[in-house]
């Protein structure tokens, strides 16, 4: 298939009867006002909802300021065997991408749950407490200022 500059593969809450192997060009992948993603040649956009069964979980398009068309290979229930066929290691490549994918979200996570615990802990430091309990962790306890 061949997608033109802003041309949409899917929309968010579609359904999925298919996940899209990108052969050349580059799709943005959006959820609601915000950008998640540049997919580019050699992954997959769709797999998702596809290998779930469930609506697509974000919108995917060729960018409107693209000059390159996005060629691209729709896989169905229908063809999937054909696909596996043609293209052997297909079916290793969206683990693999997959697994990519799950590793920089896990990484996200971390990142954003010790950004939490920093900011928890500068609001903790310099709000005023009276009660300290054992191994309190507060900046006036550290340093050893207990009068507040």
């Amino acid at each position: 298939m061949i997608f033109k500059p802003g041309n949409v593969l899917f929309n968010e809450g579609d359904p999925s009867p298919c996940m899209y192997y990108i052969v050349s060009g580059n799709v943005k992948v959006v959820r609601g006002n915000v950008e998640l993603a540049i997919i580019g040649a050699d992954d997959f956009v769709g797999e998702m909802g596809f290998l779930r069964t469930k609506p697509r979980s974000a919108s995917v398009c060729v960018s409107t300021e693209s000059k390159i068309e996005v060629r691209a290979l729709c896989i169905t229930n229908d063809n999937w065997n054909d696909v596996v066929q043609e293209h052997p290691n297909i079916g290793l490549m969206l683990a693999a991408k997959l697994a990519d994918r799950l590793e920089k979200a896990d990484e996200r996570i971390v990142q954003q749950e010790q950004e939490l615990k920093d900011a928890k802990d500068l609001i903790a430091d310099n709000e005023p407490h009276e009660l300290h309990e054992d191994g309190c962790e507060c900046q006036s306890c550290v340093q050893g200022d207990t009068d507040n």
